[in-house]
């Protein structure tokens, strides 16, 4: 359930680095005393993604339907800006979070993180399984890819994945039964996350009434759609459809079919609507001027319930 949070007074954490491209704050529950992350829609001179932080949350919320590992985000206020709010994947005393980019650096001597032609499956295929065979790390990404497919991501670069790095003491039996206190390292891969960049977060509300009234256009906007993640040897972004195609005649057919199956069982044309007509619901009073157009959450269900519907007709 998306709760509405009053963040105004909760302490900066400014020496926290932040990526990506929109307004994103560290801040400091004073309830909990644990950390959170702050997002605005990206605004600038030309452009006005006034929907992007609520294309999170509901990307959230679909992804939890579907039985996913994905972030939680709740609907929060800071002075005058309303964004999305997010509890830290981890407890930055034990724990790190390493994005794709820092794995992808120096594991392929002539890989470069700048050439967006060589952020490839293959390149995330090759480390993943010679670094992680045993955490099965490489079906995650697959599932990935399967997700932003289902809500239309573009942007699923190498900061926008990431594994989970635990170090803890433990105590290890010598010779002679005495004890020694090691360092032990276990990793796990990160609850799916900044997933904003979807849900057509980019089109305008005249936009988007064609497309409701035209299925031509709303079937041409999502044949458009690419995946951020490349194909080795191609030119040019890929397909959604087309990569899940790929990826699984490359090797995992079994897996990706498994997966589709999996979002099949559980989802239902009733659940996606209740969550988009009642994302907004927990807004107050004073906020009730941000509530989110019917236009819009009707363009929402006939987009992903299409591109969920051409999901599961294809073909493998």
């Amino acid at each position: 359930m998306v709760k509405y949070y009053d963040i105004s007074n909760w302490e900066d954490h400014p020496y926290f680095g932040t990526g990506g491209t929109r307004d994103k704050e560290v801040v400091e529950n004073p309830d909990d005393g644990n950390l959170y992350y702050f997002k605005t829609s990206l605004k600038k001179q030309v452009i006005d993604y006034t929907y992007e932080f609520w294309s999170e949350i509901i990307a959230s919320e679909i992804g939890k339907a579907l039985g996913l590992d994905i972030l939680h985000y709740d609907v929060a206020k800071r002075g005058n800006k309303l964004g999305c709010l997010s509890k830290s994947m981890i407890d930055p005393q034990k724990e790190a979070l390493q994005e794709g980019y820092k794995w992808l650096t120096g594991f392929e001597e002539e890989y470069d993180i700048k050439d967006k032609e060589a952020y490839t499956f293959q390149i995330i295929e090759r480390l993943l399984t010679s670094k992680f065979p045993k955490e099965g790390f490489i079906y995650n990404i697959i599932k990935i890819i399967v997700f932003d497919c289902i809500i239309g991501n573009e942007d699923r670069h190498q900061e926008n994945w990431s594994i989970v790095v635990s170090n803890k003491l433990v105590d290890r039996n010598k010779l002679f039964r005495k004890k020694q206190t090691v360092t032990e390292t276990t990793y796990s891969f990160a609850p799916i996350y900044d997933n904003g960049s979807s849900m057509g977060r980019e089109l305008t509300d005249e936009r988007v009434a064609k497309m409701l009234k035209d299925n031509m256009q709303l079937e041409a906007y999502i044949k458009r759609g690419k995946s951020e993640i490349h194909w080795e040897g191609e030119k040019g972004k890929q397909k959604h459809l087309d990569l899940i195609t790929k990826v699984a005649n490359s090797g995992y057919r079994e897996k990706v079919i498994e997966i589709i199956a999996s979002i099949r069982s559980k989802y239902q044309d009733n659940i996606l609507i209740e969550i988009i007509n009642n994302i907004d619901n927990c807004l107050p009073k004073d906020c009730l001027s941000q509530k989110i157009p019917k236009i819009r959450k009707d363009f929402w269900i006939k987009l992903v319930s299409l591109r969920i519907k051409k999901l599961f007709e294809l073909r493998l």
